[in-house]
């Protein structure tokens, strides 16, 4: 699992991009990443984390993994040339137990798939010792750089099928909840396809805490998952809405974003995580 100064590139393997198919044929696009929760010093448990709102409705959800190779000289595994597709259903995303816009399925089943394939998958977790404690947090300025990962409105690198870096700030403290719920705000472009990219401080040399100290080394810590944005419609009114997933096709989009991402504190992966614990009939106490 990740230390505290991974680097940026490894996120690259981080996430996955998700093409979901609507009833009416419509593709939908999302980003999701891969969580890992620690068990002990040599286990742990994969999930795939993304929003509800990517998969809902969908009668198939297409994901684009790295297939993984061996090194021969290293004797590690490392991504190959090549991408390849699983498919899975909505059903088997396991939903927030209180009605927070995040969901999971566990990578045992992406693992079945692949080895189905004869395949096996590249990917490197998020690990859950990286979620911001409450004293971190309280510990930050309310302007901090942050960075997404994700594909937005679908796009990626698709010769190497890696994601899209995109880099902002936070436009609330890091520690607040956003109107009283376990939200906050950035100051970053939020489009169609970035719904479910994990948001992260990362600082490759020093960073500055709220009190004016400033640390030397490393940081990489993570904030939250990116669920929707405000929008100014034509009227003038304002309006927070889930970042959409499809593109328009036929018709305009009149709803203009105004830079602005909203995300999901990344402490509600714990309770996400005891309810896929409970679907899988696991203990939680490790």
């Amino acid at each position: 699992m990740f230390s505290l100064g991974y680097t940026a590139s490894q996120l690259l393997y981080s996430t996955v991009m998700i093409v979901a198919t609507l009833s009416d044929g419509q593709l939908s696009f999302g980003t999701a990443f891969f969580y890992q929760i620690k068990i002990d010093d040599n286990r742990g448990i994969q999930l795939l984390v993304t929003n509800n709102h990517v998969i809902a409705g969908a009668t198939s959800v297409e994901l684009l993994l790295h297939e993984s190779v061996n090194n021969k000289e290293t004797g590690r595994k490392e991504p190959g040339p090549n991408s390849f597709k699983i498919t899975v259903e909505a059903k088997d995303f396991v939903a927030h137990p209180d009605g927070v816009d995040l969901c999971a399925v566990p990578f045992g089943l992406l693992r079945l798939l692949a080895s189905q394939n004869g395949k096996e998958i590249f990917f490197i977790p998020i690990g859950d010792e990286v979620i911001a404690t409450d004293e971190q947090l309280r510990a930050m300025s309310a302007l901090e750089n942050v960075m997404m990962v994700g594909y937005p409105i679908g796009l990626s690198d698709t010769t190497n099928n890696l994601p899209l870096i995109r880099k902002g700030i936070t436009a609330s403290h890091p520690h607040a909840n956003f109107k009283g719920k376990p939200v906050g705000v950035l100051d970053i472009a939020s489009f169609p396809g970035s719904s479910g990219s994990p948001v992260l401080i990362h600082d490759d040399e020093s960073y500055g805490l709220g009190d004016g100290l400033r640390v030397v080394g490393p940081r990489t810590l993570l904030l939250g998952i990116l669920y929707g944005g405000p929008q100014y419609e034509a009227d003038g009114s304002l309006e927070i809405r889930e970042i959409p997933t499809a593109r328009a096709s036929r018709v305009p989009v009149v709803p203009i974003p105004i830079h602005l991402g909203f995300y999901i504190k990344a402490k509600e992966l714990r309770s996400l995580k005891e309810a896929v614990f409970a679907a899988l009939k696991l203990s939680s106490e490790h």
